[in-house]
């Protein structure tokens, strides 16, 4: 409610920087942008600089706007999803199925890169080459792999996946031999030794459950049992998930809960730090040196029991 007077606007066309390096000079909280008919086209803030400062990453264009993905079934009435989506500025489409490896699949990212062919598509879920292949050959940007390795998928339902440290290092190798495609290593991953442990296989990044699920920031209902705060968790294969007018189908994962871990930029900073430590502890500074030292045999896996595996260098 600042008085007209005491404002300062900005005129466009102006550049970002440009509009930054005026709200700071002015010293005021906030830059009105405004066009040629005196309407309020954009607005710049100083949260918005510090968001800049703190999460450089977070961002890739020349306005600074946050990444954005969204999911959707490969199913035909999504096609309008898409098209919504599409107009709103998604960056990223992730295709949501449990078998990514299917004629549903292939054909929708078909026709989604035939409308979009700029937009990103993220395919799976797949866990071998074979699985891989007509996903990549088809368009496909990036793979989601793993099946069956969830702390929610229930074993008794789900009868068919295949280990995750197996499933991520035989199909990130083929990505990467055919079109260099990275791969996200889904499910199974419950704290920073497992991240690194993704990322040595060769995955370029990891899908998080229920590591993050009892953050203030992700979805689910909050209750107090016996004076803990607890969250609700389920998983997408849980019966009663599925879409409105879609037919049943037999469950695929259990629900839960998980403990309040409050904000989640309190528990990810701890998280990067452990990623870090482990890759300090390879020698190597990146993930694409990490990759380089797998492929070359330079990095070697040693069986430490009970499914776990730790990498050395020799």
């Amino acid at each position: 409610m600042t008085p007209k007077a005491h404002m300062v606007f900005g005129k466009e066309p102006i550049t970002l920087t440009k509009a930054n390096s005026d709200l700071v000079s002015c010293k005021k909280g906030k830059l009105p942008i405004l066009n040629d008919a005196g309407e309020v086209v954009a607005l710049v803030s100083r949260h918005n600089l510090k968001k800049a400062r703190d999460y450089p990453l977070a961002s890739r264009d020349a306005n600074r706007q946050l990444l954005v993905a969204a999911a959707c079934s490969a199913l035909p009435d999504s096609a309008e999803r898409v098209r919504m989506l599409v107009e709103a500025g998604v960056d990223v489409l992730v295709l949501n199925a449990s078998q990514g490896n299917s004629v549903r699949q292939i054909d929708f990212l078909k026709q989604v890169k035939d409308q979009y062919p700029s937009l990103d598509v993220i395919c799976g879920n797949v866990v071998a080459p074979r699985q891989a292949k007509p996903l990549l050959d088809a368009g496909a940007d990036a793979l989601r792999v793993g099946m069956g390795c969830s702390s929610l998928c229930a074993s008794e339902a789900c009868a068919v996946g295949r280990p995750q440290a197996s499933a991520v290092y035989h199909t990130a190798r083929f990505a990467a031999e055919q079109r260099s495609v990275p791969v996200v290593a889904d499910g199974g991953v419950r704290g920073s030794g497992h991240f690194a442990m993704a990322l040595a296989l060769g995955a370029s990044t990891v899908m998080c459950g229920s590591m993050l699920a009892g953050t203030a920031e992700a979805p689910g209902g909050a209750f107090y049992h016996e004076g803990q705060r607890l969250k609700l968790y389920r998983g997408a294969g849980l019966v009663g998930t599925a879409p409105d007018g879609a037919a049943p189908s037999a469950a695929a994962a259990v629900g839960g809960v998980v403990a309040d871990q409050g904000p989640l930029g309190n528990l990810l900073p701890g998280l990067l730090e452990g990623v870090r430590s482990e890759m300090r502890r390879l020698g190597v500074g990146s993930i694409p040196q990490l990759h380089e030292g797998l492929y070359s045999s330079s990095l070697r896996f040693q069986s430490r029991g009970a499914g776990m595996a730790s990498s050395v260098v020799r």
